[in-house]
């Protein structure tokens, strides 16, 4: 099996961009998908930010949707 090659350089630039993300409150973040900005109701963030869930996790668990991923 092929080992993978993993750059520091690149994590430590990757965990910037997640506190970049992250640290906001997310009723200030603005996300945009194909270059188009998403309407996100405000009810469905009024609902994610009690779960404890950082604001990436917003987007990767589909509740931004209105939905979760399993």
């Amino acid at each position: 099996m092929a080992k993978i090659v993993v750059h520091v350089e690149h994590i430590k630039e990757m965990q910037k961009q997640r506190e970049r993300i992250n640290t906001p409150f997310l009723y200030e973040i603005e996300f945009y998908e194909n270059g188009k900005l998403l309407h996100i109701d405000k009810e469905v963030i009024d609902e994610f930010i009690f779960t404890g869930l950082s604001n990436i996790d917003f987007i990767t668990t589909g509740f931004y949707l209105g939905e979760i991923k399993e």
